[in-house]
C-alpha cells in the first residue's frame, strides 16, 4: 500500500512537472511573438518616419 501511494505521489509530480514546462514554454513562445510583433511595428513607424522627412 505504501509503495503504491509513492508510486502515486511520484507520478503526479512528473505530470505536474510537464504541465509546468508546457505552460512555461507557451508563455516564453507567446512573449518572443509579441517581441517580434512589437519589432516590426517599430521597423514600420521608423520607416514611415524617415519618408516624411
Amino acid at each position: 500500500m505504501l509503495l503504491q501511494t509513492q508510486s502515486l505521489k511520484d507520478d503526479n509530480n512528473r505530470n505536474t512537472a510537464i504541465i509546468v514546462s508546457k505552460l512555461n514554454e507557451m508563455q516564453t513562445q507567446s512573449l518572443h511573438d509579441k517581441i517580434a510583433e512589437l519589432t516590426e511595428e517599430k521597423t514600420n513607424l521608423k520607416t514611415q518616419i524617415s519618408q516624411e522627412q
